[in-house]
């Protein structure tokens, strides 16, 4: 019982800790609609950094990593597997706040493969908002990703896949529902 309310109260913290966040954001006028920026391209971890100092004052960086850092203080070279689940739920209560609140995001997908971006980008158009693709342009991409360390290259393909996972989550959270082929087949119909 007494490690169900130290959860329940380490979890009320993570929920604060994001209204806070978005609160500081903000929030676009309700003759707008808020943008989705979608980040795309070789994306390494410095790259992360320059992207949310560029979009910050505007939107919310909505990144799993950088909840991590939030969380743990810690740089990202200390990010492990066994960290995903805290950092997801802040950047999961982070979507979910921006939403409510008309906030526009920013999400770094990487190199996500073009069916997940294309599912991606439909979710965020059901849910409201302009979407805008960002693209960094790199002549020289393989050598940018041979160039990673083995971490770094594990860090890059995990904050791809986990940050995509952040919008299926959001959509679950507002509609009630998860995102199947049907509700895709249906949200395409209906461009």
């Amino acid at each position: 019982m007494a490690e169900e309310n130290d959860n329940q109260a380490y979890y009320d913290h993570i929920r604060h800790l994001a209204e806070t966040i978005v609160e500081n954001i903000p929030a676009v006028p309700a003759s707008e609609k808020p943008k989705f920026v979608v980040i795309m391209g070789a994306v390494t971890l410095e790259d992360v950094q320059d992207i949310k100092e560029k979009f910050s004052a505007d939107a919310l960086f909505l990144h799993v990593l950088d909840a991590f850092t939030i969380l743990t203080e810690k740089t990202l070279d200390k990010f492990t597997q066994e960290d995903i689940s805290n950092s997801m739920f802040l950047a999961s209560s982070l979507a979910i706040e921006a939403f409510h609140e008309r906030r526009s995001i920013v999400l770094d997908i990487g190199l996500l493969e073009a069916e997940k971006v294309e599912k991606l980008l439909l979710i965020m158009k059901a849910l409201g908002y302009e979407t805008v693709m960002n693209v960094i342009a790199d002549d020289e991409i393989q050598q940018t990703i041979t160039a990673m360390s083995e971490e770094e290259q594990w860090l890059s393909c995990a904050k791809d896949e986990l940050n995509s996972d952040l919008i299926l989550y959001l959509f679950e959270d507002v509609t009630g529902s998860p995102f199947t082929d049907e509700t895709q087949q249906m949200l395409s119909m209906g461009r």
